[in-house]
């Protein structure tokens, strides 16, 4: 798709109009190529518990535990917050930022000592193999930032976008600083696992962080300066999943930003499958993902995230962490968690300026943004550092469940029909698998005493997925209580037959030995 000249000139207006924004020159923590917003940015820290889970120890990455936490109080959330400010002062160093990692299960701790082990052994744990060190990481902390401790807020409300890392607030916080300039208030959280401060890399960690970012969320909605109307999500690595987990459960987040994260692989769309709330169609916020080489890493793997608009920009020199502030610090310490593969400085400033102007699209509404996205494609000025950029659009979604089975009790069977065969002109997979177990199971209770309705659902289910083994043992299930034999010894001799190739994530080798045993009693009774 092919932008306009004139959107070119714009964009090339927009970012020089930018340069300086609302102070002199840049510190070396910024780098020159990230344009200050009109905003003074604010910085305050709150050391909130959540009284309904117990608290944690810190676990460091090769997992040693330190029973350091406050008992008595909850589980332990630090949540760093980043807002436009109207006044300054003078800025923190980065070290302010660096001496909270030492304070995130124990907020009264003298942090020094633990914040800087955890920086050096994480810096040398991504990429650095134990060429990083405490000397280096004094020089990196007297950096200055750009925020300033407990300024006071500017009397307005500012869209929200919570940003979560394990290594909060120092690893993310030039992005937050950034983005807060512009007109937003930015949190940074440590996600946490279920019996120690690390995250789970699983199916329980994502439900235990969606637990996590749902606390969070519900802490910053307290404050005055938030817009609880325009509320957005940006994670690196696995927290993007997570991310995805909490907008798959809470309508109040309106965009995503997965900054080289793991939700475009294989590995973590299984673990959001296995959830008991992840749908593609529970999905349908636009998203922007912005990725680099990596093989287990594609687009492809969230092509079913077919009701959300998905915008694709690929980075081919820069690696997973140089989104985060590595890729800025790496002109103080070079090779600082390993040797680049390109200009990390300049594909960091477009990262997060095109993560700001994705955020004014969708949450500020903002048209000169829009038009971006309208015509999405390569910024010519960013040529160097992206080769890839391209929109997926989103497709109609279909009612709700709850929404169906009022209309089921209204107007009956045939209207669900009808809005299934208008739909599946475009979509031929309308409704998730499991919306069928659910609505069957509905259906069940005094709705369907002659099994029409049932046997007409799995006709829907088998046309949708015609390799479901679950879904052909049901409509031949219903064929036989309705006398239909013929019908269903066809469709139980398929269910068999799909069983050991079956990718249902739901189907665990106990239920596929269940369904095995059923599908072979019914076709000797038949």
């Amino acid at each position: 798709m092919k932008i306009p000249t004139v959107i070119k000139l714009l964009l090339l207006c927009m970012i020089c109009s930018q340069k300086g924004g609302s102070q002199e020159g840049f510190t070396s923590y910024w780098g020159q190529d990230m344009e200050a917003g009109p905003y003074a940015i604010g910085f305050r820290t709150l050391f909130t518990y959540d009284e309904a889970r117990s608290a944690v120890p810190y676990s460091d990455w090769d997992g040693k535990l330190t029973f350091n936490q406050a008992q008595g109080k909850g589980r332990q959330m630090q949540i760093n917050i980043w807002y436009p400010a109207e006044v300054q002062g003078t800025p923190l160093e980065y070290g302010h930022y660096i001496d909270l990692l030492g304070r995130q299960t124990n907020f009264s701790a003298e942090p020094t000592e633990l914040a800087t082990k955890m920086f050096v052994d994480q810096t040398n744990a991504l990429g650095g193999n134990g060429q990083f060190t405490a000397e280096q990481l004094d020089g990196i902390a007297k950096l200055s930032t750009q925020a300033y401790l407990q300024a006071a807020a500017v009397k307005e409300r500012f869209p929200l976008v919570i940003f979560p890392n394990g290594g909060s607030p120092a690893y993310q916080s030039i992005m937050c600083e950034y983005i807060a300039s512009h007109g937003y208030v930015v949190a940074a959280v440590a996600l946490k696992g279920q019996y120690s401060s690390t995250i789970d890399a699983s199916t329980r960690g994502i439900e235990f962080a969606a637990a996590d970012l749902k606390f969070t969320l519900n802490q910053l909605l307290q404050l005055e300066n938030v817009d609880r109307d325009r509320i957005a999500l940006i994670a690196n690595a696995i927290e993007s999943s997570m991310c995805t987990a909490l907008a798959a459960k809470n309508p109040l987040i309106k965009a995503l930003i997965s900054l080289e994260g793991g939700l475009l692989s294989s590995f973590e769309q299984r673990l959001l499958r296995r959830t008991n709330f992840y749908t593609p169609s529970a999905i349908q916020i636009p998203i922007l993902a912005i990725y680099a080489p990596h093989p287990a890493i594609s687009p492809e793997f969230i092509t079913q995230l077919k009701y959300s608009e998905r915008y694709f920009i690929r980075f081919p020199g820069m690696s997973e962490f140089h989104f985060l502030n590595y890729g800025l610090l790496e002109k103080e310490v070079p090779g600082i968690i390993g040797p680049p593969k390109g200009d990390t400085q300049l594909g960091f400033a477009w990262a997060a300026r095109l993560s700001l102007w994705f955020l004014d699209a969708k949450l500020k509404e903002n048209e000169e943004r829009k038009a971006f996205f309208n015509h999405f494609e390569i910024p010519s000025l960013a040529a160097e550092v992206i080769d890839t950029a391209y929109a997926l659009p989103a497709l109609a979604s279909p009612p709700t469940i709850t929404l169906l089975k009022d209309l089921f009790i209204t107007k009956g069977m045939q209207v669900v029909d009808s809005i299934y065969q208008s739909f599946k002109i475009r979509d031929p997979q309308v409704f998730p698998l499991t919306f069928y177990t659910e609505f069957r199971d509905w259906l069940a209770w005094k709705k369907d005493p002659d099994y029409r309705f049932r046997a007409q659902l799995y006709e829907m289910a088998v046309e949708s997925y015609p390799s479901s083994s679950i879904a052909h043992y049901y409509r031949a299930y219903f064929a036989e209580e309705m006398g239909d034999f013929t019908l269903a010894r066809k469709n139980y001799q398929l269910a068999l037959n799909l069983i050991p190739e079956d990718e249902d994530p739901d189907l665990t080798n106990n239920k596929r030995r269940i369904l095995q045993e059923e599908a072979n009693k019914a076709l000797a009774r038949l």
